[in-house]
């Protein structure tokens, strides 16, 4: 029983870690399509400065998220680790 909830506790782990990883990598992928998909909602025409304005806050909003996530993620496998250490003695 107690190894079922570990097991539990690793898998969520790993899905918070894998997405904060991709969230990482992808950031600027997933920032850039947001901007263009808001700059097509303007109407295709806004200042340079407004769009690398927004694409970086997309950019750095994705990037704030997956390292939250990552975090998140490494912390939970290792309280299952150490709940592992706890319940094998």
């Amino acid at each position: 029983m107690k190894k079922e909830k570990t097991s539990k506790l690793y898998m969520l782990g790993a899905c918070f870690g894998i997405t904060g990883f991709l969230l990482i990598v992808f950031s600027i992928d997933l920032g850039i399509s947001i901007t263009e998909n808001w700059l097509v909602a303007q109407g295709g025409s806004v200042e340079t400065s407004a769009y690398e304005k927004r694409e970086q806050s997309y950019t750095t909003n994705f990037l704030v998220m997956g390292s939250i996530l990552f975090g998140l993620g490494l912390s939970t496998i290792i309280l299952g680790f150490y709940t592992m250490l706890d319940y094998e003695e």
